[in-house]
């Protein structure tokens, strides 16, 4: 398999042939060649970088979206100044996270899910727009496809449609948990009945859906109706719930603050070592700009999701979000289109090598630097200051002058 054929613009990050086809690559390669870009030198850049980090005032490294080696890279930089890290969260995120912290589920993988599954369920609108490739890599023929939703496509389809808004999988859920536990109970509908004989009679079942699609309080309900019937089911069988991440830029830059500093979404540097203070998602907008010096935004993998408005001094984006962006902007090639990067796909459960795309790059007249190489040299500028300052202090010494 060739590493060009990997793609980094959904969840599944998806490999070889079934890269063909897709709507959403296209559709993001084509805008990655139209979008107009300016011809910045690294120098310039790193430049621009450096007149927005304060000596003397924390810095808040924002990260939207980023791939394995630029979040060490913004690692390294905050601990060499001692700043905050914080990686923005969706609604949806906090939501998903709190419905499994205090009610758990068994979760699977992609890989696991495609191996056994002998249900796949699907919900809601977007597991078809933003994961579009999810048939050719989940659903195996022997499988039964079974969509609660609306369904466009007439190329592959689910072997049975639910025609659900998403506001109606609670009642829909519950008549069919109400069947599961008690088999008197429940409406005896043709859509819960389909859905009932349909979970009944699998020993392994998988709910797929894309996570951003479900954010609000009746979304949460919903959840936990599905983690019920995962509870109630899952005492015979196997039935598992796989929410999908679109932005796997934010997947990435998460596990790997993790892994660095054991703490996310929010870490700081001070006195040589990690911390995790408040969490600062959902702080107000005041409150970031009066705790931090400065904010860098920074972003380096494609996804369709606005950027947060959180009051940046700087941007660190590529060339298709500069018009968006707040502050100074520099501009960097973004993983997939202009550079290489790993990622971790929309399950958390596999680091993938995503090429640089060689159309996206000969349609362009300009290159951006890459967030590697733009935070590499920052950080050796950095250091080479602090360095400077270390000597000018000891030769002070020697002279018996206080510097």
């Amino acid at each position: 398999m060739s590493e060009q054929e990997s793609c980094c613009f959904c969840g599944l990050l998806c490999s070889g042939d079934r890269t063909t086809g897709c709507r959403l690559r296209e559709k993001l390669l084509n805008q990655a060649a139209i979008s107009p870009s300016r011809g910045v030198s690294l120098d310039e850049s790193v430049e621009s970088v450096l007149r927005n980090l304060p000596a003397d005032e924390r810095t808040l490294w924002w990260i939207d979206s980023a791939d394995v080696q630029a979040t060490r890279q913004i690692i390294q930089l905050a601990e060499l100044r001692g700043d905050d890290i914080h990686i923005g969260q969706s609604t949806s995120t906090r939501l998903h996270r709190r419905v499994a912290e205090s009610s758990g589920w068994l979760g699977t993988t992609l890989a696991e899910a495609t191996t056994h599954s002998q249900l796949v369920i699907t919900l809601g609108s977007e597991i078809e727009t933003e994961v579009p490739q999810l048939a050719k890599q989940l659903v195996r023929p022997e499988s039964t496809w079974v969509h609660l939703g609306e369904w466009s496509s007439e190329v592959v389809r689910p072997d049975h449609i639910i025609p659900t808004a998403v506001s109606g999988l609670y009642a829909l859920l519950t008549e069919v948990l109400l069947r599961l536990r008690y088999e008197s109970l429940g409406q005896r509908d043709t859509n819960s009945q389909l859905l009932y004989s349909a979970i009944a009679g699998s020993d392994y079942t998988t709910v797929v859906w894309s996570a951003d699609q479900f954010n609000d309080d009746l979304d949460e309900l919903t959840l936990r109706r599905l983690v019920a019937i995962s509870h109630l089911v899952s005492q015979t069988h196997r039935f598992c719930l796989l929410p999908i991440e679109a932005n796997t830029g934010r997947v990435t830059a998460n596990e790997t603050l993790s892994w660095l500093t054991g703490y996310s979404p929010s870490a700081s540097f001070d006195a040589g070592r990690w911390s995790s203070k408040a969490d600062r998602t959902g702080w107000p907008l005041e409150k970031f700009r009066r705790t931090f010096g400065s904010i860098v935004m920074f972003r380096n993998v494609v996804t369709a999701n606005p950027l947060p408005q959180v009051g940046a001094n700087l941007s660190i984006v590529p060339a298709g979000y500069a018009e968006l962006a707040q502050g100074e902007v520099v501009e960097i090639s973004a993983v997939g289109q202009g550079s290489a990067g790993h990622l971790m796909r929309g399950d958390g459960a596999l680091s993938i090598f995503c090429g640089a795309n060689q159309l996206s790059l000969s349609k362009r007249h300009t290159r951006q630097p890459s967030a590697l190489e733009l935070l590499t040299e920052l950080r050796e500028r950095l250091k080479q200051s602090a360095n400077g300052a270390l000597d000018r202090g000891d030769a002070a010494d020697l002279a018996g002058e206080t510097p």
